[in-house]
């Protein structure tokens, strides 16, 4: 709540206002605040100064006020005015009348505009983090809502910076949003975050079903057809770097088993039994993500000591690739870090597609006491290492949030 100091005061036949405003230029007024008048004693040369013109509309009290010289007199406005330009008479006996100019305004409720950010993927039913964002242009309390989320503050108390359906706002507050995907593949669903009259909106995708990936043929119909052949297709490469040696039985090759998807390509290839290197003429894997890549987020509170907080990605771990773990060690990658909010350190993975990039981890260290929020997605880009030609995309979303004491 304001108070507006006005000075009235008798000069030369006139009553004169001093921070009174004009018409063209009014002192904006709003619910609570008190309009304080003063009757100056030194610069007065006449009698009492009557005030009038106070509606019940806008104040708490209607009647005038009368201002002997050095006296002051005070009117509040109510707590739900009319809102409309107001015109303060001020008259004194003999002298022309003073005006004060007001303009009797609502309390600012309507946030400068913010965004959530780029729309986001996640694993069915995965617990997804947007961008932070900060409220300003509202001079008081409003509530904060998310429709098919949640809403936190950065800051304040814990129980303020625990997830609910609604938390009270007021300027420069800091405020996070998390929405739980869809249950099912190929699905979306649009989160609102609600701040006083301000809002903005954001997508929430689950990628098409994984299991419809990329067929990969061997592509060897008749002729010579050796166990090379067939495993460099279905086992993958023997990784040094990852440790991985290849299974090299044909015990291991039926199909339906760990390694041969039963699709129609491979109709030839028994499930059992006797077992010929023919059957293996014309035969494919399947390539695609099987597993994908689980957003991370981590919330650390930060002390009188430097705190790093950091997230971790492993191929063959977090999330994988094709059918079979041989399509793992068939994969070269490479990744594209968008930082959307704050900035953190990308370690590992390139910007070229390699077979060693199987992992990156992302790291934030900040200084003793201090709030950070930094956030954004990655996107992994992998091919075949059999046909070059195949490969694709998928991305995971990252926030390391730092609260203060």
């Amino acid at each position: 709540m304001a108070t507006i100091n006005v000075t009235v005061y008798q000069e030369s036949n006139a009553v004169l206002v001093v921070g009174g405003g004009t018409s063209g230029s009014r002192i904006n007024i709003e619910a609570g605040d008190t309009l304080s008048i003063v009757h100056n004693a030194f610069l007065s040369g006449g009698g009492n100064i009557t005030v009038s013109g106070f509606s019940t509309n806008q104040f708490t009290s209607a009647s005038n006020l009368v201002l002997a010289e050095g006296a002051t007199g005070t009117r509040v406005i109510k707590s739900s005015p009319t809102l409309a330009n107001v015109n303060i008479t001020c008259a004194e006996s003999g002298s022309s009348n003073g005006t004060i100019f007001l303009a009797v305004t609502g309390a600012d409720n309507t946030p400068n505009a913010f965004s959530l950010g780029v729309n986001r993927i996640a694993n069915p039913s995965e617990q997804t983090y947007f961008d932070a964002v900060t409220i300003t242009g509202i001079d008081v309390a409003v509530t904060a809502s998310v429709s098919n989320g949640q809403v936190a503050l950065q800051s304040g108390t814990s129980a303020e910076r625990t997830f609910g359906s609604s938390k009270t706002i007021t300027n420069n507050d800091i405020v996070l949003t998390r929405a739980t995907a869809p249950s099912g593949y190929s699905q979306s669903k649009t989160i609102t975050l609600s701040v006083g009259n301000t809002s903005d909106a954001a997508t929430l995708s689950t990628p098409n079903n994984p299991a419809t990936g990329t067929q990969i043929n061997l592509g060897i119909s008749s002729g010579t057809i050796s166990m090379d052949n067939m495993l460099d297709l279905f086992m993958g490469q023997s990784q040094s770097f990852w440790n991985y040696t290849r299974v090299s039985d044909m015990g291991s090759l039926y199909k339906g088993g760990s390694y041969v998807p039963n699709i129609s390509a491979n109709s030839s290839i028994p499930t059992s039994g006797a077992i010929d290197f023919s059957d293996y003429y014309g035969c494919a894997t399947t390539f695609y993500v099987s597993t994908l890549p689980p957003n991370k987020a981590t919330f650390r509170d930060t002390n009188a000591n430097q705190l790093t907080g950091q997230l971790y990605w492993e191929l063959g771990v977090d999330w994988d690739i094709g059918f079979g773990v041989g399509q793992r060690y068939n994969t070269e990658i490479y990744y594209v870090v968008t930082q959307n909010i704050g900035s953190v350190t990308v370690n590992g993975g390139s910007n070229s597609y390699s077979i060693n990039n199987k992992s990156i981890s992302l790291s934030k260290t900040v200084s003793a006491n201090t709030e950070s929020f930094n956030s954004g997605f990655i996107t992994i880009y992998y091919r075949s290492l059999v046909d070059n030609n195949v490969t694709g995309t998928t991305v995971m979303n990252y926030a390391i949030n730092f609260f203060g004491p």
